[in-house]
């Protein structure tokens, strides 16, 4: 027998037992209906400590030719019209027949009442049947189960595969090593166009403080230019426009005035001179 089975057997004789615990009945129930009943009647069950109906027996005698009244009848209709409806949501929701058969169920032939009191109590095996509903529904659902276990199966093969797969890795890690080689070139560049580009800005800064000294230099002989030709603007006003020439000879016949008279008072003297000697 295989394991469901078993349990499904297990299931099926724990469901029974409940049920039949269930279907005795009620002692409080009993005296109740021994009190109502007319005082010429016994109530023999009372007398009982078992229910007769659990061995197949009953206490009350069946008339075949009697027929269940109008009201009985239409509960009756209620309670198979609950009936017919699944299992599953029978035992979740029995109020109804529960409801509909209380009111009758002394009324009921033996047999009858023993077939129904059961299923006024279906809610007790909620859970055995919901659980076996639960795993003939996972059951009947092996087939595509299976089937998807196979497909996850597949795509893990194909996960572990592509996991496995240190190609691209590799390839990645050559690209790497490549890229940060020439990282390390470009820094190396990077260093030395640095230091060039520090000493360019040294020689650039050198270059415009010469600059700066030229252009103080050019201002300064700019300004000594200005006065300079200021100054020569000035001593022009001092010079004569023309030849000395008329200038040298009045000043010549002047001298001739002035060396003739020298020469004849030189002459006189010397006369005068030499007239005192003799």
């Amino acid at each position: 027998m295989k394991p469901h089975q078993k349990r499904t057997t297990a299931l099926t004789a724990r469901s029974r037992k409940v049920l039949k615990k269930r279907a005795l009945p009620n002692r409080t129930d009993e005296v109740r209906r021994t009190e109502v009943s007319p005082p010429q009647t016994i109530d023999a069950a009372s007398l009982l400590n078992f229910d007769p109906s659990t061995i197949g027996e009953s206490l009350v005698t069946e008339s075949p030719s009697s027929s269940p009244t109008t009201d009985v009848t239409s509960s009756l209709e209620e309670i198979a019209k609950q009936l017919e409806a699944p299992i599953e949501k029978l035992v979740v929701a029995c109020d109804g027949i529960r409801t509909a058969l209380e009111p009758i169920v002394d009324m009921l032939p033996s047999g009858l009442k023993q077939v129904l009191r059961p299923t006024a109590h279906l809610e007790f095996l909620r859970d055995d049947v919901l659980a076996a509903t639960s795993r003939m529904a996972s059951h009947n659902n092996q087939p595509a189960l299976k089937e998807e276990i196979t497909k996850e199966c597949v795509a893990a093969n194909q996960f572990k595969v592509d996991l496995d797969d240190n190609s691209e890795e590799a390839r990645l890690k050559a690209s790497r090593q490549a890229l940060d080689a020439k990282k390390m070139k470009i820094t190396d560049e990077i260093k030395r166009l640095e230091e060039e580009l520090s000493r360019v800005d040294a020689a650039i800064l050198a270059n415009d403080a010469g600059m700066k000294m030229l252009a103080d230099n050019k201002q300064k002989l700019s300004t000594s230019l200005k006065a300079s030709i200021a100054c020569i603007r000035e001593l022009n006003k001092g010079l004569i426009v023309g030849s000395d020439k008329p200038d040298c000879q009045i000043i010549n016949s002047t001298d001739e005035v002035r060396t003739k008279a020298l020469t004849a008072v030189r002459q006189y003297l010397q006369k005068l001179s030499s007239s005192s000697s003799t």
